[in-house]
């Protein structure tokens, strides 16, 4: 019983650090690809409630885990 429990604990484990190191990965290219000043410039002539829109559009393309969806609204909302 425990050798199973220990066997599901190391699968899943696993499996989610793939997950985490390729979302992590895909955000940092999708950040290096979409330059601040262009997103800035166009959240600021849109309405607030857009800009809100299309930064949870963002957060929304990483639905798996808090640990990248709040780096990059708190980075949208930073810039």
């Amino acid at each position: 019983m425990w050798s199973e429990v220990f066997r599901s604990f190391v699968s899943i484990a696993f499996e989610l650090t793939l997950l985490f190191i390729g979302i992590s990965f895909l955000i940092n290219l999708l950040q290096g690809l979409i330059p601040y000043e262009k997103m800035d410039q166009l959240m600021e002539k849109s309405h607030p409630l857009v800009s809100a829109l299309v930064a949870l559009g963002f957060a929304f393309i990483t639905p798996f885990c808090s640990c990248s969806t709040i780096p990059v609204v708190v980075n949208l909302l930073y810039k």
